[in-house]
């Protein structure tokens, strides 16, 4: 293979060469081809070096540190592979807790198009309560489903859990987005607290009796003027007055083999202090921790004694 390849020149600008070779000894050329050649190689010189340059000022000095520092904190595949597969908001930083990695997800997730952005910050710029979640992982060096808030970058809030452990001398995060679910938990609870405020204003006190006893009683002091360990888990009866027990057991029973009143039924209640009060009591039969029982919802019949009633 030849070492260099020719090249072609006019003869008129050969002979000005030649001529000037011949007439400047001095300038240590043999001929026209020796001259040809450092020229080649000169310009060669100057356009590596104006590549060169244009390289440098091209170059996001900060960002290629940033980067490097991300690959020297991933150098193990299972660091890789877990950015990778993880489907989450995840982010990795050193002992200080600055963040040195994370995926396009954490980026994205609180606001920033790309991870560079956010190596050497610190969590707490965004992770409300940043200081309990670093005082348990410094702890017990594990933290799971952590509840808290990240306040992204447009100040918008996202509802997260995080999972944090130690990785040798670094830490590694994994923030479960659950925003959407705390916002249907948000709804549910506001309905839920508007049925419960209709259901006090039409019922005194609500009885889940399962296997003729009581697992569950709302207001139960201010109602019966019994404390809630006295009346779970007693029967049912016992908290009528003698001659309606057996009327209420026989009632409970019919209740569980389907029978529905088409009105309420009204017995005579027993509170702690003696008084006896008369209630009326429509029921109907539920399922409770896996098991049928019977819901009774309770009305005092004489308005007066609401407030002392059973």
């Amino acid at each position: 293979m030849a070492k260099y390849s020719t090249i072609s020149l006019s003869k008129e600008f050969y002979e000005i060469l030649q001529r000037m070779i011949e007439e400047k000894p001095e300038l240590g050329y043999n001929s026209v081809a020796d001259f040809c050649k450092e020229a080649i190689r000169l310009h060669v010189q100057e356009l590596k070096r104006e590549i060169r340059e244009d390289f440098w000022r091209k170059l996001n000095v900060d960002d290629l540190i940033k980067k490097i520092s991300m690959m020297s904190a991933c150098t193990d595949s299972i660091c890789y592979d877990a950015f990778k597969a993880i489907k989450e908001m995840v982010f990795l930083t050193a002992g200080d807790f600055t963040i040195i990695n994370g995926n396009e997800l954490f980026a994205t997730g609180i606001g920033y198009d790309r991870v560079e952005d956010l190596v050497n910050k610190h969590p707490s710029e965004f992770i409300a309560g940043w200081d309990e979640l670093e005082e348990k992982l410094k702890k017990f060096g594990y933290v799971r489903d952590f509840p808290t808030e990240i306040i992204r970058r447009d100040k918008k809030k996202l509802y997260v859990l995080i999972t944090a452990h130690t990785i040798r001398d670094k830490y590694f995060f994994v923030c479960k987005d659950i925003t959407f679910r705390k916002m249907m938990e948000d709804k549910l609870m506001k309905k839920l607290g508007v049925y419960e405020k209709i259901v006090k204003e039409i019922y005194d006190n609500i009885v889940i009796i399962q296997d003729g006893r009581i697992k569950f009683m709302t207001q139960s002091k201010a109602v019966t003027g019994y404390d809630e360990t006295e009346v779970l888990d007693k029967r049912a009866e016992s908290f009528f007055v003698e001659e309606e027990r057996e009327r209420i057991r026989k009632s409970m029973e019919e209740v569980m083999q389907g029978k529905i009143y088409d009105r309420p039924r009204r017995y005579k209640g027993l509170r702690k202090d003696g008084k006896v009060v008369e209630v009326e009591i429509t029921s109907k039969v539920i399922e409770f921790e896996g098991k049928p029982a019977i819901m009774a919802m309770i009305k005092v019949v004489d308005r007066k004694n609401k407030n002392s009633g059973f």
